[in-house]
């Protein structure tokens, strides 16, 4: 006995839905031969896990203890054949469809995998036997929910961190080295820049050897089990690294750090993801000051940032007069629509691969340029068979699930995507 499954999301090939909508489609069932069932089911589920092991030292000894936690988010079962107390039925061999619908709830957090947890949302077709092992198919989908950075006045306000330092003791002491970092804002989304400013005014015999610019990505999992415990988990996803030296003087170092795919600045019961841009300052006297900014990353960029502005050879120093570089201009303020009433993404843009979701955004006097949607950098692919422990079920298929995130494109001379 062969049986197939396919999932198709209406106008909707790769699956990804923003909350408030309704998640629609058909399950496309393949037999070879007549089977007999109980009933075909369609689950449509979403949940936060995390877990992980830390060693603790009770009494001397160690210990190796896992730690863990769940929250159930969407749970919709759908007998579309039969069901688990009806009577036995048979499906002639051939192809069956069979729809689905499931809404959802505007408060669902954001789909996000990571090392020690996830938030995850899956659709599985299990065909239920009488006397023979269930078989399944399940794959997950991705499910967006807005951050929209205009709604967080204080994300426009530019930072600015400074250091003064002087080597050497007493009437030994240099001048000193006066160091400044700044941003223009500190709200950004995928595919944007973060022009960062490094300023430094040397008086010293000491060296600037080098300076790093990283974008590190926090995820802190919360568990609740045997008792509350968290960890956090920092990972680099952006990086600039500069290693020539540079003597005295006053020196303007000015780059752009592009965001790659990642998911959105959220905070739920169990996962807490944020963002931090570090600068690093390597100086000859082995010193490496550290200059920290939190950053948020949304899916709504800020609107009315002047456009970016790069020199055309990035060693060249831009003159003392010149402001910081940053963002893109957007005109009008961007706020959300309301939920979409078809329950089903916009089939507006397309791609290669098919229609593309339009988040739900309202009008402005110029409407944001819609954005791609790509897979989360440095994220390992999901085999969302594990979430299931029943050993009386034999799993006939199960896509391997990256979630996908907006990422914006934006080409001429106000464009973040400039280089």
């Amino acid at each position: 006995m062969t049986v197939d499954c396919e999932i198709r999301y209406d106008g909707n090939p790769e699956g990804i839905f923003f909350v408030g909508q309704t998640v629609t489609g058909t399950a496309v069932l393949q037999l070879s031969e007549t089977e007999t069932v109980n009933g075909v089911s369609v689950k449509i589920e979403g949940f936060t896990a995390v877990n992980w092991r830390g060693k603790r030292h009770p009494h001397g000894h160690k210990h190796n203890r896992l730690f863990s936690g769940s929250e159930e988010h969407l749970s919709a079962l759908t007998y579309v054949v039969g069901g688990p107390q009806g009577p036995v039925l048979e499906i002639p061999p051939g192809s069956h469809t069979f729809k689905f619908a499931c809404p959802l709830a505007a408060t669902l957090p954001t789909s996000f995998e990571g090392q020690y947890g996830h938030v995850r949302y899956t659709i599985t077709v299990v065909v239920e036997r009488p006397s023979r092992q269930n078989t399944s198919y399940r794959e997950g989908f991705t499910v967006l929910r807005q951050v929209n950075l205009n709604e967080h006045p204080s994300l426009w306000e530019a930072k600015k961190l400074e250091l003064s330092k002087q080597f050497g003791w007493w009437i030994f002491k240099s001048d000193p080295l006066d160091i400044s970092v700044e941003v223009p804002s500190t709200g950004y989304v995928p595919g944007q820049h973060i022009p960062v400013l490094v300023q430094w005014d040397n008086g010293s015999s000491a060296l600037i050897n080098g300076i790093r610019i990283k974008l590190f990505k926090n995820e802190t999992y919360s568990a609740t089990d045997p008792f509350e415990k968290s960890r956090t988990d920092t990972t680099c996803i952006a990086k600039i690294e500069n290693r020539d030296a540079h003597a005295q003087g006053r020196i303007r170092f000015e780059r752009n750090l592009a965001i790659p795919s990642t998911p959105p600045s959220t905070v739920s019961p169990m996962i807490t993801i944020s963002y931090e841009l570090v600068v690093y300052i390597h100086i000859s006297s082995g010193e490496i000051p550290e200059f920290t900014v939190p950053i948020t990353i949304g899916t709504i960029p800020l609107s009315g940032l002047p456009p970016i502005r790069r020199p055309e050879n990035p060693s060249d120093r831009p003159s003392a007069d010149q402001p910081p570089s940053y963002g893109f201009k957007l005109d009008g303020m961007p706020s959300d629509y309301p939920p979409s009433k078809s329950g089903a993404p916009s089939t507006s843009q397309t791609t290669a691969s098919g229609p593309t979701p339009v988040a739900p955004m309202a009008s402005a006097a110029e409407e944001l340029p819609p954005p791609s949607y790509e897979e989360a950098m440095n994220t390992t692919p999901t085999n969302s068979q594990q979430d299931d422990d029943e050993s009386a079920t034999q799993w006939n298929g199960c896509k391997p699930f990256i979630p996908k995130y907006p990422v914006y494109k934006f080409d001429g001379p106000g464009g973040s995507g400039q280089q």
